[in-house]
């Protein structure tokens, strides 16, 4: 589901789309799951990153493509501004694998 806002890079709020007027409140995020299997297929494919964000966009025949691989440059801001933690889950691993290249 989605949030009740999104933000755009300057972290102006928006609670319907600027130019459509499409409310974001309880909206259901269109075939979420099987963008999130056709990530990992997508990511698979990438030797040596470890961190990987990509554009994802839903054709005409509803099937998710990835238009866009980004491999340097993320930011977590967005994940912040939706409440979400960057590395969610990995928060733990990402710290410890730091504090490991430290010693």
């Amino acid at each position: 589901t989605l949030n009740d806002y999104a933000h755009d890079r300057y972290a102006k709020k928006f609670f319907k789309h600027p130019n459509s007027n499409f409310v974001f409140k309880d909206r259901e995020f269109p075939l979420y799951k099987q963008m999130i299997d056709e990530s990992i297929q997508v990511a698979k494919d990438i030797i040596g990153a470890r961190l990987i964000s990509l554009d994802m966009a839903l054709d005409s025949t509803n099937r998710w493509r990835c238009i866009e691989v980004n491999l340097d440059g993320q930011t977590m801001l967005f994940a912040q501004f939706a409440g979400e933690p960057f590395l969610g889950k990995h928060t733990d691993e990402v710290i410890n694998l730091i504090a490991c290249a430290k010693n």
